[in-house]
């Protein structure tokens, strides 16, 4: 407590231990005040029980205490929103619709803009995961929840990252009871607003980073598809990735993208784990835009 330098937190522990409420309440208490975490990973645990506890590995701790060492001021003073993971929409009473995003790459963007010394808002589905760093979270189910959230929090935004996979469809008639499995079910989908096409006549003056994912297509049409979509929605960036090819994009821990801007410039960002496309990124968003 009497240091001023930043502190990690890298815990191992009984699996019961470490899920017990009053240790989850002083973990997020001591984010609260600055500290990070390191959460504990799945394994054989000394006790003799497998679960959650094991000490995070060697590599993971050195990639977090080397980005914490490497905080800066870059972004001091202006506001950052990143969305991320995965919305739903409800079927019935107990079933929805929804996709296979994890909210990593959203979760990994929002750190690097804090380790810039951003103040930075994520917006997330409830099922993402969360940040390394403790920051304001704002945490929604539906499309509609997540778009309400950003009419509330875009004013004096400088840069908005909408890494979200917002649900693109939602029934046309949800039940509110528990639809019977006994018997075939047709539903009819609507497709939803979308989101990314309202941000910047919500706030003309975000630079608007938008990301598009398309599935197992060429470079070409990669390109193509976000070169529409930046046109479409008035965004200053697309970021672009292939969801369709091994280890990019949704509920794995790398990535590999091609930056396209409202010129047609391309900028790939070979495959790499997603904290370091993130810090990739917010080095392209500096070097383009001077805040």
């Amino acid at each position: 407590m009497a240091t001023n330098a930043p502190i990690i937190f890298a815990p191992a522990m009984n699996v019961k231990m470490w899920k017990h409420p009053a240790t989850q309440e002083n973990v997020e208490k001591l984010k609260k005040h600055g500290y990070a975490f390191i959460d504990p990973e799945y394994g054989e645990l000394a006790c003799g029980y497998k679960g959650v506890g094991r000490l995070a590995g060697g590599e993971k701790i050195i990639e977090t205490v080397s980005l914490l060492l490497k905080k800066t001021n870059q972004l001091g003073g202006k506001k950052v929103i990143v969305t991320a993971g995965a919305t739903e929409e409800s079927l019935d009473g107990v079933r929805v619709i929804t996709n296979r995003a994890s909210g990593k790459m959203g979760a990994a963007i929002a750190d690097a803009a804090f380790l810039l010394g951003a103040e930075v808002i994520l917006i997330r589905g409830k099922h993402a995961v969360t940040p390394r760093y403790y920051f304001k979270e704002v945490i929604v189910e539906t499309s509609d929840e997540m778009l309400t959230a950003i009419k509330e929090e875009i004013s004096n935004t400088d840069i908005f990252f909408h890494t979200a996979a917002v649900s693109d469809f939602a029934p046309k008639d949800k039940r509110e009871e528990k639809v019977k499995s006994d018997k075939e079910w047709t539903l009819i989908l609507e497709p939803k607003l979308k989101i990314i096409g309202q941000l910047k006549k919500l706030s003309p003056a975000i630079f608007l980073v938008g990301f598009k994912a398309v599935y197992d297509v060429s470079k070409e049409e990669l390109i193509n598809e976000a070169n529409k979509l930046i046109a479409k929605v008035d965004a200053d960036i697309i970021v672009a990735n292939d969801v369709g090819k091994k280890d990019r994009g949704f509920a794995v821990d790398t990535n590999e993208v091609y930056i396209v801007d409202a010129k047609k410039n391309v900028t790939h960002l070979p495959l790499a784990p997603k904290s370091v496309i993130a810090s990739q990124l917010l080095d392209y968003v500096l070097k383009t835009k001077s805040f």
